[in-house]
Parts: C-alpha cells; sequence; structure tokens
C-alpha cells in the first residue's frame, strides 16, 4: 500500500467517535499520479472537509 495512504489510514483510524462525519480516504489521478487525501464532513452540516497533512487538522475543501 501507498505510504500516504497507510497513514491517512492510521489518521481514519484514530479519528473520535462523532466528531466528522463519512471520513474517507479519496483516490483520484492527478497527472499520471495516484494522489490519496482525506474526506469527511463536519456532523450537522454538508460541507466537504480534507485533512492537510501539512498542519495535521481539517481544512474546508472549496471545490470550483
Amino acid at each position: 500500500m501507498d505510504p500516504t495512504k497507510e497513514e491517512l489510514q492510521k489518521i481514519l483510524e484514530a479519528l473520535p467517535p462523532g466528531e466528522w462525519e463519512n471520513p474517507y480516504i479519496f483516490s483520484y489521478d492527478e497527472e499520471m499520479r495516484i494522489v490519496n487525501t482525506l474526506v469527511a464532513t463536519k456532523p450537522g452540516t454538508k460541507d466537504l472537509w480534507c485533512y492537510e497533512p501539512d498542519t495535521g487538522e481539517f481544512e474546508p475543501l472549496i471545490l470550483p
């Protein structure tokens, strides 16, 4: 398994219950390479948040 995906899996498994809804690892192809990211929604909202490995925190995912 990809080291980044392994790290995201550990973070996903460590998320406190109820803090995030529907967390999952999303994989996509970006310029011929697979990128993995962790996304989730805040309870009570429909807003998507993305885990930022540089800060170790979730940030709002802004889609065009």
